[in-house]
């Protein structure tokens, strides 16, 4: 604020003062509205990759519901054009004369093409009776 005296006792703000306080307050306002819009986005990606997590154990508990995990790579495609990649293998090396194996299964739901990047991963090992046979 212009602190000189005038001659007709007149107060005021000079308009360079009111270009500065006009600049202070456009770069706090640009700030301001670039936080929001990154805290949107940021959301919009937690959502997204909550949805790819929830597809994944989806995936992961329909797996070996009805019959032993078959194995090998499977992929598909989802609602919403989410992608998922299924990869089932052994953990261990059956032992000889074992009745039972492990087997690791792994989904990966990935981003729509051309991204192909993983939303969500998740891994687990289940056990199953082998294919034995009795002498």
């Amino acid at each position: 604020m212009n602190t000189r005296p005038t001659g007709k006792g007149e107060q005021g703000f000079t308009i360079v003062e009111a270009l500065v306080a006009f600049t202070i307050l456009a770069v706090l306002g640009v700030a301001l509205f670039q936080s929001l819009g990154t805290s949107a986005a940021m959301s919009r990606q937690g959502a997204r990759r909550e949805n790819a997590l929830m597809l994944a154990r989806s995936l992961l508990e329909s797996v070996g519901l009805r019959e032993v995990a078959a194995l090998g790579r499977f992929e598909g495609e989802a609602k919403g054009r989410l992608r998922w990649r299924r990869q089932v293998t052994l953990a261990e090396p059956v032992p000889e004369g074992a009745r039972v194996e492990l087997r690791r299964i792994e989904i990966d739901v990935l981003a729509p093409a051309p991204d192909d990047s993983v939303l969500a991963s998740v891994v687990t090992i289940r056990l199953y009776a082998s294919s034995w046979q009795e002498p």
